[in-house]
């Protein structure tokens, strides 16, 4: 199809364009109002190596490959069951998409739902989830070590306990019983004390030598008396206040030496353990890559999709190319059917010649150009000589000339490849100049 052909049959069905951007614009416009507006939010994470990596599982990863794994990991399906569980919501793994941000080390992760409140909660809440996992996982060999230390510690104080309960009992009783002779000891002392002091005053006054000697030697036994009454008490105060039994030697105490520095051995040990606990905590940190939220999602605004202009647009298009598909199939049926060929009108004065040609056949007779009368030949008809009979007058004769020459320049027929049955049957047909039909 040319050009001009093009153009004249859009001129042609211009209405059918115009119709079709119109209906295509109501369309986009009306499902823009049908469709559930979907929102998005976004977050971005840094994906940091550790310090001391070399015995981490992955320290043979370049920065660009360990990103991708982090990212690979927001996804998985024990961070999104996590998620949901939380949540108290089912997060799809359709819903979140991640994208690595050039060639550096930050993920932009993106989150869809048809709520604005609920797709930035689930962004920030893969993410949390992710980075306590993530470590996890990275510190699985040192997560083994530290809950055997944590198992030992946990022994170690049960037995400290135990031990300290033991030590406890048995200074209670060591210190009843010391508490209980030394009081029997003072009460005894007390006692007799009192009972020479009463010899003294009923021996008082002297009179005699002999009573002054004994006097004196009760007197200076009470004097020997209260100094060790005075340690008894001293003891005595000793355990009630501090309550720390007195080393005597007996069995009580020796057993009560064999706890005490028992509980110190395994005192030493908890501080050891506790010591290993916080050495393997330390390389479990410089062990794991450090991953960090950049920036919270917030709650999106405006829908990403449907949007009105956008899709207006795109339907209007639509429903343009839709009506040109229209218009070409239309032109392309019409050009399917036979054409009629057009009836040849003879000149004026061969009214009674149609078709004198079969198809792909001109005239067999040409009409010959009228003789000019020669100079000073009398009008009119010429004369015959001798017994000459007059000759019929030619239909040619009454044809002008321009008549003749568009007789001679007109094809008559068409070729018979588009000429359908009864056109050709008609067109077989010849009539003479006098209007008699012959067979052909």
């Amino acid at each position: 199809m040319e050009l001009k052909q093009f153009v004249a049959l859009i001129r042609r069905w211009f209405w059918l364009l115009i119709l079709g951007l119109v209906l295509g614009i109501v369309a986009g416009i009306v499902s823009t109002w049908i469709m559930t507006p979907v929102y998005q939010a976004q977050t971005r994470v840094l994906v940091m190596r550790a310090p001391q990596d070399s015995t981490s599982p992955i320290a043979y990863l370049s920065d660009t490959q360990l990103t991708q794994t982090f990212g690979q990991f927001l996804v998985t399906k024990t961070v999104l069951d996590a998620v949901s569980n939380e949540l108290g919501f089912r997060v799809d793994e359709k819903q979140i998409q991640f994208t690595q941000v050039g060639q550096t080390q930050i993920i932009k992760l993106t989150v869809q739902d048809s709520n604005p409140e609920r797709a930035a909660t689930i962004a920030n809440s893969v993410v949390t989830v992710a980075i306590q996992q993530y470590a996890d996982v990275l510190a699985k060999q040192y997560t083994n070590s530290e809950g055997n230390i944590l198992e030992e510690i946990t022994s170690v104080a049960g037995q400290m306990n135990s031990l300290q309960t033991q030590i406890t009992q048995a200074s209670d009783a060591i210190l009843q019983t010391q508490m209980g002779q030394n009081l029997t000891q003072i009460n005894t002392l007390q006692s007799e004390i009192s009972g020479l002091q009463r010899e003294i005053d009923a021996l008082s006054p002297a009179r005699t030598l002999d009573v002054k000697n004994q006097i004196a030697e009760k007197q200076a036994h009470i004097e020997q008396i209260r100094p060790l009454m005075a340690a008894y008490q001293q003891v005595y105060i000793n355990l009630v206040v501090q309550r720390k039994p007195v080393d005597t030697g007996s069995v009580e105490e020796y057993n009560l030496t064999l706890l005490q520095d028992t509980l110190s051995q395994y005192q030493q040990y908890f501080i050891s353990l506790n010591s290993s606990l916080a050495s393997v905590r330390q390389r479990k940190l410089q062990s794991v890559s450090n991953v960090a939220q950049i920036d919270t999602a917030a709650v999106p605004r405006a829908p990403l999709r449907p949007q009105l202009v956008i899709n207006t647009m795109l339907a209007g298009a639509a429903g343009l190319a839709l009506a040109l598909v229209a218009i070409l199939f239309i032109n392309s049926l019409g050009g399917n059917q036979a054409p009629s060929t057009p009836k040849k009108r003879a000149p004026r004065g061969l009214d009674g010649l149609e078709d004198i040609t079969a198809p792909g056949e001109t005239l067999k007779e040409e009409i010959k150009p009228r003789s000019k009368p020669r100079k000073g030949a009398p009008h009119g008809p010429e004369k015959l000589e001798g017994n000459q009979a007059p000759s019929e007058p030619k239909i040619e004769d009454n044809i002008s000339p321009i008549e003749r020459r568009k007789g001679e320049r007109r094809v008559l027929a068409s070729p018979g490849d588009n000429i359908v049955p009864n056109e050709r049957r008609k067109r077989e047909r010849r009539v003479n100049v006098s209007g008699k039909k012959v067979k052909p």
